[in-house]
């Protein structure tokens, strides 16, 4: 049995499918995107342009507002100061501070979009966006930036794009949650709620967009962002979970798809029945299973025992069954040691399904530092990572920090995380960097191990089909998508959720994970899988492509050998339509699946039209 938790998604809403034109060559119709610069603060005196506000309905913020100088461009600097008055007595309830600046029609009358960089002092507070219309209505916007994947650092800007019909709140005026142009005046809201603390919000580059509906990119144009560090060969750090000790079919198709690695559970109930004696039979034929097709392993040591914690879904909280866990550990260590196996202490302790219910730090810091320890005990040699966190979040942030005060980290050979969710693949990259940041102080020399990630196909389903041809098309292009993520990222493993559907229930989101069916035959995910590893496994990475015609939700990853480039091309669902023009009159191009798009010889440039349905498309471009 296996058990579930963050894996359950929001239903994802399709847009309309763009055509993939492998064959076109009408470009799309010229961008009518009209930019409106509120501010840049390239002239230090534009912050004048702005007004600070403490927030005055909820007493006691102070703060600042001035020019500055951040991350290699001059901006604009909203401080907070929400520490308690020694001295107080009045009412101190703070919650935010906001600058304002009025816009000129000229720059807001047919305004759809504002894009604005951030950076935020810590994890913990919000930025929001306010836009005041003409009928006097409030419009506020959740800021949700990101960092572009070209940079590997948080000392640099996140960027957001709003879009100004789809706000999360309104108040006054009209009241009806619509713009009504022209937009007269724009808030940034450094939002603190709970802080009792000082900390900022720097912000630059305001601008309002119109029509952002079309991109015409040609690939020539383009100039290559080398990665931070080297990324290695795909296969190598690319695995998929399973759920069996017994199942040969799908480890052969795990193995013939490109994989290199398997995560299964190993279940300490099952392995001892008797207090004090341990029985690893059917794990020791998944080992031989695996190291026979050349696949590394890696077990997660979880979860409860009913000889010392009342059930198998409970973990160890006393003295007594926290040393039987740990005998667990040191037993499983030693019996595996000299074999390809990696282990992980428990998994998505912080969700309350795997946690008895009530997830605490505390409790799990004391089993890790007591598993770490067993499974050194057991083999000095094995490497050992911290379980997999069920999502990457400001409250799973404050879940490692109280791990790593406890001390519960050291001797952890990696970070387990899992970076599910329901918006884009990409959007993960933020919490790549951020998790990086952490363990520079967490744990030095170590690294960030994804030990799950995936998307279902029945969430991806307009209906709740699992099955549906539609769904399953962007299941694979996610699949993919987040595959070029974690191997632009250079990490060390990468576990994709889950190989098998794990039921027949269309509507059942858990039970449509799999890259392939339930009955083991293909789903396009697992045809995509295969196909980028083809292309990569005879490739390395050169690097990212930007432009100024290249919008930031579109992204173009170069691969070389001694013989070729290949240029990988994607969209991310909030992307325009995005038409790419090849010059090179002898490429190649595949779709996601592998499959040729012959284009035609006569003309001197081709184009291509990327989709979120169509997923990532290759070219090959000859040296």
């Amino acid at each position: 049995m296996f058990y579930f938790s963050m894996r359950t998604l929001a239903r994802v809403f399709l847009r309309p499918p763009y055509v993939l034109a492998g064959c076109a060559f009408a470009l799309a119709p010229s961008s009518a995107l009209a930019t409106g610069v509120v501010s840049d603060f390239q002239d230090s005196s534009q912050i004048s342009n702005w007004v600070f506000d403490n927030g005055p309905e909820y007493p006691g913020a102070q703060g600042s507002l001035a020019a500055t100088t951040a991350y290699g461009s001059s901006c604009a600097s909203l401080l907070y100061d929400f520490t308690p008055p020694t001295n107080g007595t009045g009412t101190f309830n703070p919650a935010y501070v906001e600058a304002t600046s009025n816009v000129s029609p000229a720059l807001a009358t047919n305004a759809t979009r504002l894009r604005i960089k951030f950076q935020l002092s810590n994890s913990l507070i919000h930025g929001r966006i306010r836009i005041h219309d003409t009928s006097g209505q409030t419009l506020q916007y959740t800021l949700v930036g990101a960092y572009p994947m070209t940079n590997s650092s948080t000392n640099s800007w996140m960027t957001a794009v709003i879009n100004l019909n789809a706000s999360s709140s309104h108040w006054g005026g009209s009241n009806d949650g619509v713009v009504h142009g022209p937009i007269k005046q724009i808030g940034v809201v450094l939002d603190a709620t709970g802080q009792r603390n000082t900390g900022w919000m720097r912000f630059d580059d305001v601008e309002l967009l119109g029509d952002v509906s079309a991109a015409n990119v040609n690939l020539a144009d383009l100039t290559l962002t080398a990665p931070g560090s080297s990324a290695g060969a795909l296969a190598d750090r690319m695995g998929v979970c399973i759920h069996s000790t017994s199942d040969n079919r799908t480890l052969d198709l795990i193995k013939n798809a490109g994989f290199r690695w398997i995560r299964n559970d190993l279940f300490w109930d099952v392995t001892e029945t008797t207090a004090g004696q341990y029985t690893f039979t059917s794990y020791d034929a998944l080992v031989t299973a695996a190291e026979s097709r050349n696949l590394h392993l890696l077990f997660v040591l979880d979860y409860g025992n009913p000889l010392y914690t009342g059930t198998a879904s409970a973990p160890p909280i006393t003295t007594s069954a926290i040393t039987a866990y740990a005998n667990f550990c040191q037993a499983a260590a030693a019996h595996f040691a000299g074999h390809d196996v990696v282990f992980e202490i428990w998994n998505e302790p912080d969700a309350s399904l795997f946690w008895g219910g009530t997830p605490n730090a505390d409790q799990y810091a004391t089993v890790l530092r007591a598993g770490i320890d067993a499974v050194k005990r057991g083999n000095a040699g094995a490497r050992v990572i911290t379980g997999g966190l069920s999502a990457t979040n400001t409250v799973t942030y404050a879940y490692w920090d109280e791990l790593q005060a406890q001390g519960a980290l050291v001797g952890a050979g990696g970070l387990g995380a899992h970076l599910y969710g329901t918006t884009a693949p990409e959007s993960r990259w933020n919490d790549i960097v951020l998790t990086r940041a952490r363990l520079a102080s967490a744990l030095p020399g170590q690294d960030l191990w994804c030990t799950e990630w995936g998307y279902s196909s029945t969430s991806l389903s307009a209906n709740t089909n699992g099955h549906d041809a539609v769904a399953q098309n962007l299941q694979a292009g996610k699949i993919a998508r987040e595959m070029l993520v974690a191997w632009w990222g250079n990490l060390p493993l990468e576990m994709l959720y889950d190989m098998h559907d794990d039921g027949t229930n269309l509507a059942e989101p858990e039970n449509n994970f799999g890259l392939i069916n339930n009955d083991y035959t293909d789903k396009p995910a697992i045809i995509a899988a295969r196909a980028l590893f083809k292309i990569g496994n005879n490739h390395t990475i050169d690097g990212l492509l930007t432009g100024a015609a290249l919008p930031s939700d579109a992204h173009v990853m170069r691969l070389s050998n001694p013989s070729e480039k290949i240029y990988i091309a994607w969209v991310e669902e909030t992307a325009p339509t995005v038409t790419l023009q090849i010059s090179d009159r002898n490429a190649r191009v595949w779709d996601m699946f592998g499959k040729r798009y012959p284009l035609h010889t006569g003309a001197s440039t081709q184009s291509i039209t990327l989709s979120v349905s169509g997923g990532p498309i290759f070219i090959e471009s000859p040296n």
